[in-house]
């Protein structure tokens, strides 16, 4: 589970706006937020450090866009400088021409752009995206990094102000924040912005990690959050598992640098991203899993009801990732890119009641049981 999860999330940076989904009126990004439940020593490290080796092209490309970006600030401030100069004189102020222009946001980013962060603060998260159109991961192996530091430097209401801040982001909403810096207002728009997010946290802390709002406002439901079986206690040193071979590194490369080559467009500085449509088999496997779910509603606790809520654009999210994950070119997400999504999606549910939500719910006590009939049945 703990691979998944992390190739998923990685797999949404590559992405990033490139694609969002559209289905019956629905516009939603394919930007995953994952919370894994897992004690200390676990091993999701060095999952995650693999990962970022399949990314590692990807990254130094970043490095050099960072670099190019800081060059033509500095190209630019020179000139400005140049044309300053020229003004003190009558006779050059008459020739040297107009004002030099700032460069344009590229769509590769800016001085800050980044593929993968994993030290940040709120506002540090959104002067990043500012410079990254095309949005990135905040991983994190501690999720307090993520919840933890919201509203830390503000009064006492400014926990409530990140925290909205913070859904938006999750939803691709537009942001403006603003912040009073000398006597200035300093304001940050994001149009589009793509954030996605990989953090853990110890079992134990979960609960404690959100607050009442976080439930009532969705912030809890908006999670992807799983518990996965730890390996402490099985785990085999004298003849360990053999680790993946190089062929598997190199195809986890080429998939993630193939999602990264998708050319990200902007008109006045907004990311305009490509649609991504459900063919006909995968919309009628999405709207039947939607009525199930409407089943459930009945006999829900107000947390798991969030939840339920968020299923419908998560499921939406999940499908688009595994289609580009299964071909980078694809246009339309398929009916096995849905029933995978689906499975992730019940996976999720499961075990955000476990933690959250107060345990299983009639309805999915009925479904067991019809599984099992089926089976019987099947034999």
């Amino acid at each position: 589970e703990v691979v998944v999860t992390g190739l998923m999330a990685i797999a949404c940076a590559a992405i990033g706006n490139t694609r969002w989904v559209v289905a019956r009126g629905l516009h939603v990004p394919l930007s995953l937020h994952y919370l894994t439940v897992l004690p200390s020593g676990s091993g999701k490290g060095p999952v995650r450090q693999y990962l970022r080796r399949a990314a590692g092209g990807i990254e130094k490309g970043v490095d050099r866009r960072r670099e190019e970006a800081r060059r033509e600030r500095q190209d630019y401030e020179a000139e400005l400088e140049r044309w300053k100069s020229d003004g003190r004189s009558q006779k050059r102020r008459e020739s040297r021409g107009p004002r030099p222009e700032p460069p344009l946001l590229s769509p590769h980013g800016g001085e800050r752009v980044s593929f993968v962060v994993s030290e940040a603060n709120l506002e540090g998260v959104v002067a990043t995206l500012e410079d990254t159109p095309r949005g990135f991961l905040w991983a994190s192996d501690e999720a307090h990094e993520v919840l933890g530091m919201l509203g830390r430097y503000g009064d006492k209401g400014a926990r409530s102000v990140d925290a909205a801040r913070l859904r938006r982001l999750m939803d691709g909403a537009p942001v403006e924040a603003h912040r009073a810096r000398s006597n200035a207002s300093s304001v940050r728009r994001l149009p589009r912005p793509v954030l996605a997010f990989d953090a853990d946290v110890q079992p134990g802390v979960v609960e404690p990690l959100f607050n009442r709002e976080d439930y009532v406002s969705g912030m809890a439901a908006r999670m992807l959050i799983h518990c996965p079986p730890p390996m402490q206690g099985s785990r085999s040193y004298v003849a360990p598992p053999p680790e993946p071979g190089p062929e598997v590194l190199e195809l986890l490369r080429a998939r993630l640098a193939a999602m990264w080559t998708i050319e990200l467009r902007l008109e006045e500085g907004v990311p305009q991203h490509e649609p991504l449509t459900l063919d006909d088999e995968a919309e009628l496997l999405w709207a039947q899993e939607l009525e199930r779910l409407e089943r459930r509603y009945p006999n829900a606790g107000d947390s798991e009801t969030g939840a339920l809520g968020h299923a419908r654009g998560r499921l939406l999210r999940l499908s688009g990732v595994l289609a580009l994950l299964r071909d980078p070119g694809s246009r339309t997400v398929s009916a096995e890119d849905m029933r995978r999504a689906i499975v992730h999606v019940r996976y999720h549910l499961a075990h955000y009641r476990a933690l959250l939500g107060g345990g299983d719910s009639e309805q999915d006590r009925l479904d067991r049981l019809g599984q099992q009939v089926q089976k019987i049945l099947a034999r």
